[in-house]
């Protein structure tokens, strides 16, 4: 659960702090490299579709 503090920055505005649990970043982060991943996967399969064939 984050828990979030009001700090005032240089400029006089209210900036908020977020503490997470380091579980949860590291699950956020497996989460978001398995969807780059799969895009990246998508995209070299398109390319290999559009290649012309070598075989006759």
């Amino acid at each position: 659960m984050p828990i979030r503090y009001a700090v005032p920055d240089s400029m006089g505005r209210k900036t908020t702090i977020a503490f997470v649990y380091k579980g949860a970043l590291i699950a956020l982060l497996l989460i978001n490299l398995g969807k780059t991943i799969d895009c990246v996967l998508r995209i070299i399969s398109l390319y290999r579709e559009g290649k012309p064939s070598t075989k006759q």
